[in-house]
C-alpha cells in the first residue's frame, strides 16, 4: 500500500473549520476586517460570493484545496548542485513570462475545474512550460491534466500528489491535452474533461457545477474523437523530476529552468483575494493547495518582497487568475512545504536545433547588454567633452554679455552726466539784465 498517497487523501479530507455556517453577513465582516488590517492587498465579497455555508468552503477543501503535494518527497533524482546558488545575486524581480516569452504556456491558466485536482494542472503546466523553455520555443504544447488526473495513480478529484504525478509522466508520458478556451482544444488528444468555470465568484464563466455530486472523470486511453492524434505516440515524458526544499532553492531553479510547483497553506482569506501582494490576515487555516510558481518581485508601493503564483481557479479570479504572496517569513510554508521540478525529453534533432537557438538567443542577449553597455560609454565621452566645451562656451558668452553690460552703463552714465552738466551752463551764461527782477 502507498502510505503517502494514502496519507495525501486523509489530509484532502481534514477540516480545519468551525461548525457553523458562514452566512452572507459574516462573510462580509470578514471582508471589512481584511480590508481594515490588510496593507498590501485588497478583499472583495465577490471574490467568493457563492460560499455561504460551512459546507461549500469544506467542499472546497476536498475539491479543490485539500489536494496536497505531499507524496513520496523521496521521489525522483538529486536535485543539481547549481541550485545551491548564492541567492543574493539573483535580480530582486524575476518573471518566467518576460524571460520566456516564445512560451505562452506560463501566462496561461490551467483551470482545475469542479474537482480536487491541483496537483495535476500545477504538474502538468510545469512540465508544459518546461518542455517548451527546453525546447527554446520549437513547440509548446498544453499536456492533459485530465490524463494524469484518471490514468496515473498519483491521486483523483479527492487530492494526490504532484510528485507522483512527475513520476507518471516519466513513465508512461502525457499526451496532448489543453484547456477548453484553448484554440483548437479539439483537435488535442485528451483535453480537459471539464469546461472553464467560475469557482466561487460570478465572472466571465458559469458557475462551477456543485461538487457534491461530481462524478470523477475516468481514465480513457484513447484520444477523443475528432483528434488526429494517436494516444500511444502523442506522448511527451518527463526526463527527470527533483525536489526542492526551501525558498531559496526554489529560486535559483525558477531563474536557472523556469517554472516548479509548490505545495502552499490556505487561509480563509484567501477566498477573497481580489489584487495586491497577500499576506494572510483573517480567517483560520483551510488547508493545502498546490499550484505553479513563476517568479517573484518587488512592490514599492507598500515595500514588499512577493512571490508570482499561478492558481487554478479560472482566469477570472485574483489578479486574472495569478495571485502575488508575500515572500519571505516563510508566508503560507511556501518552501517549507515542499516544491518540485522537473526536465523533460527532447528528439536528437529537436535538442539539436534547440542549442542553436539557444546559442542564438544567448548572442542577442550578449549583444543587447554590449550595445548597453557601449552607449554608457559613448555617454560618458560625450559628456566628457562636450560638458567642458559647453563651460567654456558659457563662460565666453557670460564674458561678453557682461562687458556689454558694463560699457552700455558706462554709456548711460556718462550721457546722464552730461545731462545734469548742461543747466549748469546755462546758468553761467546768464547776466543779470536777463533775470527778471521784482520791483
Amino acid at each position: 500500500m502507498n502510505w503517502h498517497l494514502f496519507l495525501s487523501f486523509i489530509l484532502c479530507r481534514v477540516a480545519y473549520s468551525t461548525e457553523d455556517d458562514y452566512t452572507p453577513e459574516q462573510n462580509d465582516d470578514l471582508v471589512t476586517e481584511i480590508n481594515s488590517k490588510a496593507q498590501c492587498w485588497e478583499a472583495s465579497l465577490d471574490s467568493a460570493k457563492l460560499l455561504e455555508t460551512i459546507d461549500d468552503f469544506k467542499m472546497r477543501l476536498g475539491a479543490i484545496q485539500k489536494e496536497v503535494a505531499v507524496g513520496e518527497y523521496n521521489l525522483g533524482t538529486d536535485a543539481p548542485g547549481d541550485i545551491q546558488g548564492d541567492v543574493d545575486q539573483l535580480p530582486r524581480n524575476f518573471d518566467s513570462r518576460l524571460e520566456w516569452p516564445e512560451c505562452p504556456s506560463i501566462a496561461r491558466i490551467v483551470d482545475q475545474g469542479p474537482c480536487g485536482g491541483c496537483w495535476a494542472t500545477a504538474a502538468t503546466a510545469v512540465a508544459a512550460d518546461r518542455y517548451c523553455i527546453q525546447n527554446a520555443g520549437q513547440e509548446n504544447p498544453s499536456l492533459s491534466y485530465r490524463d494524469v488526473l484518471t490514468c496515473s495513480t498519483a491521486g483523483d478529484c479527492g487530492g494526490g500528489s504532484q510528485a507522483e504525478g512527475y513520476g507518471y509522466m516519466k513513465e508512461s508520458g502525457v499526451p496532448s491535452g489543453a484547456m477548453r478556451d484553448e484554440e483548437g482544444w479539439e483537435q488535442t488528444c485528451s483535453p480537459s474533461p471539464f469546461e472553464i468555470c467560475n469557482h466561487h465568484q460570478r465572472g466571465t464563466h458559469e458557475i462551477c457545477p456543485d461538487s457534491h455530486t461530481l462524478d470523477n472523470p475516468t481514465c480513457v486511453p484513447e484520444c477523443q474523437e475528432g483528434s488526429s492524434e494517436d494516444y500511444q505516440s502523442d506522448r511527451y515524458f518527463v526526463n527527470e523530476y527533483w525536489n526542492l526544499w526551501s525558498a531559496e532553492e526554489i529560486m535559483n531553479e525558477v531563474y536557472l529552468r523556469g517554472p516548479v510547483s509548490i505545495a502552499f497553506r490556505v487561509y480563509k482569506d484567501y477566498y477573497f483575494y481580489l489584487g495586491g501582494v497577500y499576506e494572510h490576515v483573517a480567517g483560520e487555516d483551510i488547508g493545502l493547495h498546490a499550484v505553479k510558481l513563476i517568479g517573484w518581485g518587488y512592490d514599492e508601493d507598500c515595500d514588499a518582497d512577493y512571490w508570482i503564483l499561478a492558481n487554478s481557479w479560472d482566469p477570472d479570479w485574483g489578479e486574472d487568475g495569478f495571485i502575488r504572496i508575500k515572500k519571505g517569513d516563510g508566508e503560507c510554508g511556501i518552501g517549507n512545504l515542499g516544491a518540485e521540478a522537473c526536465s523533460m525529453q527532447l528528439s536528437a534533432q529537436m535538442e539539436a536545433k534547440a542549442k542553436e537557438l539557444l546559442k542564438a538567443k544567448a548572442a542577442r542577449t550578449k549583444a543587447k547588454e554590449a550595445k548597453s553597455v557601449e552607449e554608457g560609454k559613448v555617454g560618458f565621452l560625450v559628456w566628457n567633452v562636450v560638458a567642458p566645451r559647453n563651460v567654456w562656451f558659457a563662460l565666453a558668452t557670460l564674458g561678453v554679455f557682461t562687458s556689454l553690460y558694463i560699457l552700455f552703463t558706462l554709456c548711460y552714465k556718462i550721457k546722464t552726466c552730461c545731462r545734469t552738466k548742461k543747466p549748469d551752463r546755462v546758468h553761467k551764461a546768464q547776466t543779470y539784465n536777463t533775470v527778471p527782477m521784482d520791483i
